[in-house]
């Protein structure tokens, strides 16, 4: 570009890369908003070849949009990375309020990554000898037994189910404090 006096900016990504020449009378300035529409066209149409997106009017809706466009590529990505691994439920059920209160928002996490302090965890990581309900001793220990687990109170109505599975949690992990102690060796 150099010598041809020519004002433009070149991007690059991983998935493609891209120059865009605007010509002499215009700024750097100008090169920029241009390469930026340019990015974010071809950042869109990678992610939905069928959709073309309108030409932003200024630099910062230019930036929005490849700022969105990234948001919900990044997305899909981790979507697909994700499955079938055990950190799945993470990103599918997406992320968690963060206006949760403390006890709720631990207990929603423990629960979704499976690192939690119920007997189907602590047997995998070889703490207790058994998965079996601590409480009732019917079935697997983990979150999905907490809904059914006869020994636990289902009485409570929530607004939210993620508060009536903090409550289970945290009441079932009280009931097995309350328990004498069985470990391994």
């Amino acid at each position: 570009m150099s010598g041809t006096g020519e004002t433009g900016a070149t991007y690059y990504c991983q998935e493609f890369q891209g120059y865009s020449a605007v010509g002499a009378p215009l700024s750097n300035y100008d090169g920029e908003v241009a390469s930026t529409h340019s990015a974010a066209t071809q950042l869109e149409n990678y992610n939905n070849p069928a959709k073309v997106p309108k030409q932003p009017s200024t630099l910062h809706s230019a930036k929005s949009q490849i700022k969105s466009a990234f948001e919900r590529w990044n997305c899909q990505w981790l979507q697909r990375l994700s499955l079938g691994n055990h950190w799945e439920s993470l990103v599918s059920r997406g992320p968690l309020d963060h206006n949760l209160p403390r006890a709720v928002s631990v207990a929603a996490f423990w629960i979704r990554t499976g690192h939690d302090y119920l007997a189907a965890h602590l047997h995998r990581i070889n703490v207790l000898p058994s998965a079996e309900c601590q409480l009732c001793g019917y079935g697997t220990m983990n979150a999905e037994r907490l809904r059914t687990c006869s020994a636990l109170n289902h009485s409570k109505n929530y607004q939210n189910s993620i508060f009536k599975e903090a409550n289970l949690y945290w009441s079932a992990r009280h009931l097995m404090a309350e328990q004498p102690r069985v470990s391994i060796g």
